[in-house]
């Protein structure tokens, strides 16, 4: 387990995209930031959030999680 992604008050900078941290600067200091984004489909934009060592991370959270053998609740995706 990786005690430091259960701790939901911190958010480390090196977990952060570096072009997500570019795009919280330049939103910071009031520019034109579109040129940062995607635009997927009208006014829906993407933009990468997590580098990739933090994504590697949360997968092998999963991943152990999965291979534990605890219970897992599932949603019902009928509500």
């Amino acid at each position: 387990a990786d005690p430091a992604l259960f701790e939901p008050a911190v958010v480390y900078d090196d977990w952060l995209h570096t072009d997500f941290k570019a795009l919280v600067e330049a939103l910071s200091n009031g520019e034109d930031a579109r040129k940062l984004v995607k635009e997927e489909a009208s006014d829906v934009f993407s933009f990468p959030l997590l580098c990739g060592e933090t994504c590697d991370r949360l997968v092998d959270e999963v991943e152990a999680f999965q291979k534990s053998g605890l219970p897992a609740r599932r949603p019902n995706s009928m509500n």
